[in-house]
């Protein structure tokens, strides 16, 4: 998976759901993206219009980059509530896929360790070097 994707999942919560103690359909799993991304979505869309600006996702940005090195990739321009959904769910997708290393289409608490720890590893050498998570 690419840097810029583990950068996207991390925005919307989704490496935390590869924390889930049982094992997980593709279902399950895109569907617990889904009402995280919509809380997420409730969260930025601060005049509560149901479109994120770039403005309200700058906004956001400064605040999570006053505690933090980290420069996640992100989304031009404003977004409405149902692109920023189909987004959510294609990214999910590719999270599911790229975890579910024999593609049964179930992750299992190993598989689920696997890309933990490859996120981990991402972040850490991202705070080495805020260069690597730009590609």
């Amino acid at each position: 998976m690419n840097r810029r994707l583990w950068w996207v999942a991390a925005g919307l919560g989704l490496a935390a759901q590869l924390g889930l103690a049982a094992d997980t359909s593709r279902d399950d799993f895109l569907k617990e993206a889904r009402e995280r991304a919509g809380k997420l979505f409730e969260q930025l869309d601060a005049n509560k219009d149901g479109v994120l600006t770039q403005q309200e996702r700058d906004a956001k940005r400064k605040e999570v980059a006053k505690d933090s090195n980290m420069n996640p990739s992100r989304l031009h321009g404003d977004v409405n509530r149902d692109e920023y959904f189909a987004k959510a769910d294609t990214l999910a997708g590719k999270v599911f896929d790229h975890a579910d290393r024999d593609h049964n289409g179930v992750l299992t608490s190993a598989e689920r360790k696997r890309a933990r720890d490859t996120y981990r590893t991402r972040l850490q050498q991202h705070r080495m070097d805020p260069d690597v998570g730009g590609a």
